[in-house]
């Protein structure tokens, strides 16, 4: 990991678990994470703090991770932001709800997977967390 920037990961998941978990993983590769409960409070860090990658659920109450994904890509501050979205919903179902995130993977979540697709959409060198 580049040693002169610290980069920063929002997790978005209403299952507190799955936030901790993957909170866990990046911060001991030496990621700084941010966690969100819901969609409402994603969009606020997003907006005020502009992580460097958004690991994003789907489904959630309130605001879902598609309501999200649209306000962060239509936002001229926020659209380069890249997210992969987190979800039991399959490629179709994304699909139909007009989404096309920078990567997807299908919970239940394998930790190694997900941690590869940012490193590689990130540009980084490939650490283990």
């Amino acid at each position: 990991m580049d040693k002169n920037k610290k980069w920063t990961i929002l997790v978005v998941d209403d299952e507190e678990e799955i936030r901790r978990a993957t909170s866990n993983m990046f911060e001991r590769a030496g990621f700084e994470v941010s966690q969100a409960e819901n969609g409402v409070e994603a969009l606020k860090i997003i907006n005020r703090d502009k992580p460097d990658m958004i690991l994003l659920d789907g489904m959630m109450p309130e605001m879902t991770g598609f309501e999200v994904y649209k306000a962060v890509k239509s936002n001229p501050q926020t659209r380069d932001v890249p997210v992969i979205l987190c979800s039991a919903a399959d490629k179709e179902e994304i699909l139909k709800n007009n989404v096309n995130p920078d990567d997807y993977i299908q919970k239940p979540i394998q930790f190694q997977k997900l941690y590869q697709k940012v490193i590689k959409i990130l540009g980084l060198d490939s650490v283990s967390p």
